[in-house]
């Protein structure tokens, strides 16, 4: 799989038929622990279930050692397979993320090398037409990568070049409002429902892999977690959520730093962690017996005064089921929102050094044709 395929595939995660398959995988998981549950809800109350009717409840009367073990083990299996399907994911959004920027670093270090030459050109004058001429290049460099800079910060930008006044430094004005362009942070505005809605900078991205694979490390040294997940999933969410609400919030600023050269390899080794955890987990069913038993004393004492005794004891034994459907629901949507987030960075970062090249290369032609109509030394002695 390419890049642009990654891309593509991950941004529309939750219409794949992989998404459909961990869905199905979860489902079956919920039902056989609510048979499991039913079960052991009758092996422990026979002298209520002797008195329901319902066919569900009867097939654990016999007490089936053997059919109990199978569906253990099947469940066993399928939350397996479930964390595989999970492993696999992460594996393909590390190799994504490595390859991307370990690629693009190299393209920014020569947006780095350009700005250290720029001492080396001198120009005799910088007046109105030549700071158009660079708003010019500034707003086509915005419009042809795509980047969404955020309104007041490109006006902000348009200003200082325009007024030819920027922060005192020891570089020619034009110097360092080329600098003021490519070194200074870029404010970026995204919102919600737009293409970029889940994008964020390569430090978010960092922190975002290092929450997960913190949890995940965290239940590898504990040696505790539910084969339901839905209180790492739920928290991470929250955590994924809180980011972006943020950045859609305040907008996030892109900087041409070492965030880009740092990711591909703390993701590497965060995610090589988190996977690591997830296969030396042993995974152990969970049951929603802890809420039947919390109100099993209450229906006893009204089983004989209620008509609707047998459905209330019915929905408690099944309890636990939609504690599992959060789960389920949470990891969905964890999954598809993080790989929202790893494609849509990816094509955020690829506009932002689209955008540095587009300027640079205006620039080095306004610099050409400024270099070449210069007066020599003679032609200032001749005047």
């Amino acid at each position: 799989m390419n890049l642009q395929e990654f891309i593509y595939e991950a941004d529309n995660f939750e219409y794949s038929a992989e998404a459909m398959d961990i869905l199905k995988t979860t489902m079956e998981c919920t039902l056989i622990e609510a048979h499991l549950e039913s079960m052991e809800f009758c092996e422990d109350n026979t002298e209520l279930v002797s008195m329901m009717e319902s066919t569900y409840f009867g097939e654990a009367k016999n007490k089936d050692k053997d059919k109990k073990e199978g569906l253990m083990a099947s469940l066993n299996s399928k939350r397996k397979s479930l964390w595989d399907k999970i492993v696999a994911i992460l594996s393909r959004i590390k190799n994504a993320i490595v390859s991307f920027f370990k690629s693009i670093w190299e393209k920014i270090k020569k947006v780095g090398a350009w700005l250290k030459n720029l001492p080396s050109t001198r120009i005799k004058k910088f007046d109105e037409a030549d700071a158009n001429m660079v708003i010019k290049a500034y707003k086509n460099a915005i419009k042809k990568s795509k980047l969404p800079v955020a309104e007041n910060y490109r006006d902000k930008v348009i200003r200082a070049i325009g007024s030819r006044t920027v922060v005192s430094g020891a570089h020619p004005i034009w110097q360092r409002l080329t600098k003021l362009v490519l070194e200074d942070p870029v404010l970026i505005s995204v919102t919600a429902g737009s293409k970029l809605s889940h994008a964020c900078s390569p430090k978010d991205l960092t922190d975002i892999t290092k929450d997960m694979a913190g949890k995940l490390v965290k239940m590898k040294i504990s040696k505790v977690i539910s084969s339901n997940p839905e209180s790492l999933f739920n928290s991470l969410n929250t955590n994924l959520t809180k980011k972006l609400e943020k950045n859609r919030a305040k907008g996030f600023y892109l900087v041409m730093d070492e965030d880009f050269d740092k990711v591909a390899g703390m993701v590497d080794r965060l995610l090589t962690d988190a996977m690591d955890a997830i296969k030396s987990i042993k995974l152990t069913p969970t049951r929603g017996a802890k809420g039947l038993n919390k109100g099993l004393d209450m229906a006893r004492d009204e089983f004989n005064n209620s008509d609707s005794a047998a459905k209330n004891l019915a929905g408690m034994a099944l309890s636990g089921l939609s504690v599992n459907k959060e789960g389920v629901g949470q990891a969905m949507e964890f999954l598809k929102n993080v790989q929202k987030v790893v494609a849509q960075t990816i094509t955020i970062s690829a506009m932002y050094v689209s955008y540095q090249n587009t300027f640079t290369s205006s620039m080095d032609a306004f610099l050409q044709n400024k270099v070449d109509n210069m007066p020599t030394d003679d032609d200032d002695q001749n005047e």
